[in-house]
């Protein structure tokens, strides 16, 4: 099985190969240009959301920099939410942020097991928790595993 395959599975893969690598590379070129827009290019910038995260409502705001191992291309966000600078998202799988979030300055987004939805997610509970994360590990799992921020949360230090 190639490791195409496997990501394609939720398995393990190797990340490098040149198959999955590529396409790795050209999202983050895209969050790159993303990261070099000027703060009052809101209209680019929002444009330019629209076309590299998996999903995003209206009225949401990441300042720059923003940093994503896949250029944010497995985010989803819902309405109303702003993200600021220097937060990085580890979305080798999919990442779920839900209506009315704020993240703070320089939170890292990592992952959690699929199945636990919002209401029952680490940081529906009422924990401010500033680096939300299981295991490095699962963040090869692809599919197997997402990641879930509920509504009108806020994570900051």
């Amino acid at each position: 099985m190639t490791p195409l395959e496997r990501r394609a599975l939720g398995l393990p893969y190797v990340y490098n190969d040149p198959a999955i690598i590529d396409e790795q590379y050209a999202y983050q070129d895209e969050l790159a240009k993303y990261n070099r827009t000027f703060p009052s290019e809101h209209e680019k910038r929002k444009q330019m959301l629209s076309a590299i995260m998996a999903e995003v409502g209206e009225d949401c705001t990441i300042d720059t920099p923003v940093h994503a191992n896949w250029g944010l291309r497995h985010v989803h966000f819902g309405s109303h939410i702003y993200c600021n600078a220097m937060v990085s998202f580890v979305d080798d799988a999919d990442i779920y942020v839900g209506d009315y979030c704020m993240i703070g300055l320089g939170r890292a987004r990592y992952l959690q097991p699929q199945g636990i939805p919002p209401t029952y997610g680490f940081a529906s509970r009422g924990m401010f928790i500033i680096y939300l994360y299981t295991s490095e590990i699962m963040s090869g799992l692809g599919p197997a595993f997402k990641s879930c921020l509920g509504s009108q949360l806020g994570i900051t230090a």
